[in-house]
């Protein structure tokens, strides 16, 4: 697991000096607040920029408000403009953070608003492109969806969970778990477990799953830094063969014409015709 801290408005003047100091005992995972309950974090702006001088993992989390007619989408870009008002690029936020509890007043509002509320938020965190979670525990959460567990499912199913649980030990033991129904245990990315002071500042301590931050920042750093694909080389064309020229074939001589050979007159035996003559008159005066 890797170790982790968040803070909020109560810890407005944050330095880089005690939150490095936080980071090198406790872990890298920032999550600041971007938005509370009363509106946006005045602070987010500068506090972001603190963490960032020593740590390269930060996050935010907007804590909803109920009561209001504000949509959850709407809260999360008040979020998103308060931690970016001091020049810090929100591209490079690990994740999102929609956080259901109650605070006084809360209970004002209709609870058939409550789950489109952090739907609309849900939906809003990633249009941005980035990754949004749950930050809860069984306890909240039925409080403030009382009457609704037929429609639960939506949010749980599509969503995994960072579980509140103050029990001072931090290791996502199965009691931890059991805290974060509906949630399953494969569902559990992160728990906040205890808070202390460091460099003079109260912050709040969490864990986190190995394979979540190693996903999340796998999507940071596509966001950053794109791989633009290269084209294909082109096809090597066929060379096309150039024309050769034919031979030229000699033109044949002329066949010779044969000369006709005269065909001869035919020799008429006149001595051997009288002597016929002759014989056939002979014969004619004998018999007369």
């Amino acid at each position: 697991m890797i170790g982790g801290g968040d803070f909020s408005t109560y810890q407005a003047g944050i330095t880089a000096a005690a939150i490095g100091t936080f980071v090198a005992m406790q872990g890298p995972i920032i999550t600041i607040e971007g938005r509370s309950n009363a509106g946006p974090s005045p602070y987010a702006g500068s506090q972001v920029l603190e963490a960032v001088q020593v740590t390269n993992d930060v996050s935010m989390y907007v804590l909803i408000n109920w009561e209001q007619d504000l949509p959850g989408s709407t809260q999360v870009v008040q979020a998103m403009e308060a931690i970016s008002s001091g020049g810090f690029d929100w591209h490079r936020l690990l994740f999102v953070a929609i956080d259901v509890e109650t605070y006084a007043g809360w209970a004002e509002s209709g609870v058939e608003y409550r789950i489109p509320r952090v739907l609309e938020a849900i939906q809003q965190v990633r249009d941005y492109g980035l990754y949004p979670i749950v930050y809860t525990n069984n306890g909240m959460w039925t409080t403030v969806m009382s009457g609704t567990p037929q429609d639960w499912g939506v949010v749980v199913h599509q969503t995994e969970v960072w579980v509140a649980t103050a029990d001072t030990t931090g290791d996502l033991s199965p009691s931890d778990i059991a805290r974060a129904q509906p949630w399953s245990a494969i569902q559990v990315v992160g728990e906040q477990y205890d808070a202390g002071v460091f460099g003079g500042y109260s912050i709040d301590q969490n864990v986190w799953s190995d394979s979540f931050i190693a996903a999340r920042r796998a999507e940071r750093e596509a966001r950053l830094h794109p791989v633009i694909p290269v084209p294909a080389p082109a096809p090597t064309p066929v060379p096309i063969p150039e024309p050769q020229p034919q031979p030229v074939l000699p033109t044949p001589e002329p066949l010779p014409v044969p000369t006709p050979t005269p065909t001869p007159e035919p020799v008429v035996n006149y001595t051997f015709i009288r002597s016929i003559v002759r014989e056939e008159l002979d014969r004619t005066k004998l018999g007369s």
